[in-house]
């Protein structure tokens, strides 16, 4: 590749800690500042920036060995560039879609005023991914190419999956209006995952409560039915997985 001036293309300079993870598709940096609004009897009067961050976003296609997801809700990471304050991440999700290559989708939030040790752990939920077989992959395992290694509930096609896994943040600012702490709690992840299936959506698979196999033991909290003229029908299964 070769570019002419003052320009960047593709994602070939994108901070080499996200590369390490995979291909990298896209990676995004915005900064941001929370507005507090000052109203007076009649207009806007002025307003306060405080709570500065850095919201950061990328995607990755990882190579087809990978086994779990990388990074995890509630970790700290370390991007290029930032070498200032916590990189946090509180969620990232894992997309598998028949005839394509499987995804990762991480969003991050760069505190700049947080320098503090963490104390305590996030327990995440037990997911090991894993794939069997598939398509010819040359080089072999550049990619997980379409959903190798997921089973439906029911008798099916697996058509699409999606994993997600997030926690909660709470955010705490100083008297100078810096955010300088913060909490991380309530992890969970959540399943979605859609078959081409004639089976009935009353059947005992498919009720909530009933485990599903998803690279974890996820609980069904619900399905769908879903019906198209000139398409298939599918069946939609939601679960979700805590520690």
């Amino acid at each position: 590749m070769k570019t002419y001036g003052s320009i960047k293309f593709s994602t070939v300079d994108a901070p080499a800690s996200v590369k390490a993870l995979g291909i990298c598709e896209n990676y995004t940096y915005k900064s941001s500042n929370q507005v507090y609004e000052i109203l007076d009897e009649e207009a806007l009067a002025g307003i306060v920036l405080h709570g500065a961050k850095g919201e950061l976003s990328f995607s990755v296609t990882p190579e087809g060995g990978v086994t779990a997801l990388n990074p995890r809700a509630g970790s700290e990471i370390t991007v290029t560039g930032i070498s200032t304050g916590k990189v946090i991440v509180p969620s990232i999700s894992a997309k598998w879609q028949r005839g394509q290559p499987m995804t990762m989708d991480v969003t991050a939030t760069h505190y700049h005023g947080v320098s503090a040790t963490a104390s305590g752990t996030i327990t995440p939920g037990a997911i090991t991914l894993a794939r069997t077989g598939g398509a010819l992959v040359l080089p072999t395992d550049k990619v997980w190419f379409s959903v190798v290694g997921l089973t439906a509930p029911v008798a099916g096609i697996v058509q699409s999956c999606s994993i997600n896994e997030s926690v909660q943040v709470q955010e705490e600012e100083d008297a100078d209006g810096i955010i300088s702490a913060l909490a991380l709690y309530g992890y969970k992840a959540n399943v979605s995952m859609e078959i081409l299936s004639a089976v009935a959506l009353s059947d005992a698979a498919l009720e909530a409560g009933t485990e599903i196999d998803a690279f974890g033991g996820f609980t069904i909290t619900g399905s769908e039915e879903k019906w198209s003229k000139n398409g298939m029908r599918s069946i939609s299964v939601e679960g979700i997985l805590l520690p």
